[in-house]
């Protein structure tokens, strides 16, 4: 009776510390969800919902889960700059999850400096949106090159970058540059070229995944500290990896993008 006793009691504690977790974890959620709406996405690509879904039916992507949007911005040169994209956004509770559990997971302080640290990053480098197909505008270099921490000076001028699953490309046929030799970004005649763009136009996949930049050593310093064995991500390699994940994070808590850039980054 006594053994019975006892057994009874562990368990009571046991499931005690459990609900008490669970409702830590439930309140943090919730706090960063708030955040997040008060604060706002930055989500400056989802502007004009097109309702067509002509162009949806894309390989390893399921179509229902992605909108395309046409978006204008403002450019020094053009006056205004508009585009075609096809994304795939995740939600703000499934948002809030992702920044939990990728703190949680490296055994990063959950505290509000690095919760915001996260939030910050995230939305400076693409408010939050992940692109599937088509242009993205950024302003991110100068005169001087790409931006960096030695040349801070943005200067009005968008550049263009081609999208594929997440990542910035270039395209086989259709070069643009930052600069050109009179010092103007070239621009793409036919912004359709690049919404319906396939793997096989594909020259080059470039460094940053989204939708924290993510980088290829960030990930596999991620399958280190997992204790797997790390992979190759060379080339488009490391595209079908962010497609991969990301379409995984997408029907669950945990985005190992994410936690692979707060692993390095934090």
């Amino acid at each position: 009776m006594r053994i019975f006793l006892t057994v009874s009691l562990i368990l009571l504690i046991v499931n005690f510390y459990g609900q008490s977790n669970n409702l830590e974890t439930n309140q943090t959620i919730l706090k960063i969800e708030a955040k997040l709406k008060a604060e706002g996405l930055g989500r400056g690509m989802e502007q004009n919902k097109i309702k067509s879904k002509l162009r949806l039916d894309i390989p390893f992507w399921e179509k229902d889960s992605l909108v395309e949007y046409s978006y204008s911005i403002s450019d020094k040169i053009d006056n205004t700059l508009t585009a075609k994209v096809i994304m795939y956004n995740a939600d703000i509770h499934r948002l809030a999850n992702w920044i939990y559990f990728s703190l949680l997971d490296t055994k990063k302080k959950m505290d509000n400096t690095n919760i915001d640290k996260i939030i910050s990053n995230i939305r400076s480098v693409s408010g939050f949106q992940f692109p599937i197909r088509g242009i993205v505008y950024e302003d991110l270099s100068n005169s001087k090159g790409r931006y960096s921490k030695t040349n801070n000076s943005f200067d009005g001028v968008q550049e263009t970058y081609f999208f594929f699953d997440g990542i910035s490309v270039s395209h086989k046929k259709i070069k643009v540059s930052t600069y050109n030799s009179s010092g103007i970004p070239q621009r793409v005649n036919d912004e359709n070229v690049i919404v319906d763009m396939k793997e096989a136009d594909i020259d080059s996949v470039f460094v940053y995944g989204r939708i924290c930049n993510t980088q290829r050593q960030d990930y596999n310093k991620f399958l280190l500290f997992k204790k797997e064995k790390q992979i190759d991500l060379t080339g488009i390699k490391f595209l079908y990896k962010i497609r991969e994940e990301y379409k995984k994070a997408m029907h669950n808590k945990k985005n190992n993008l994410i936690t692979a850039w707060v692993l390095t980054n934090i």
